[in-house]
């Protein structure tokens, strides 16, 4: 997989139906800086650390996040960062 990719990984049969549905549920916006655009596949901990390649182990980032975030383990899916903010709120 291309770094910054929004395809999953060729090998892994079940991972594109479930990261599509990841991006549909953050509405394709990034989980930290909640800009839309074209989702980027992040490992919340990195495949060369010892991460998992699999769903459980992905969230939705932008390119710029996710290269800003390079090797360190931080995991925006807790923060429910993409949820839409309230009109006067």
């Amino acid at each position: 997989m291309e770094p910054g990719s929004s395809e999953a990984p060729a090998f892994s049969y079940h991972f594109r139906p479930a990261w599509l549905a990841l991006v549909m549920e953050c509405s394709g916006r990034c989980l930290r800086c909640v800009a839309p655009g074209k989702p980027t596949v992040d490992h919340v901990i990195p495949l060369d650390l010892g991460g998992p390649n699999t769903i459980e182990n992905v969230q939705v980032l932008c390119a710029a996040c996710n290269s800003e975030k390079g090797r360190e383990i931080l995991d925006y899916r807790e923060r429910g960062a993409w949820r839409p903010r309230r009109a006067g709120v």
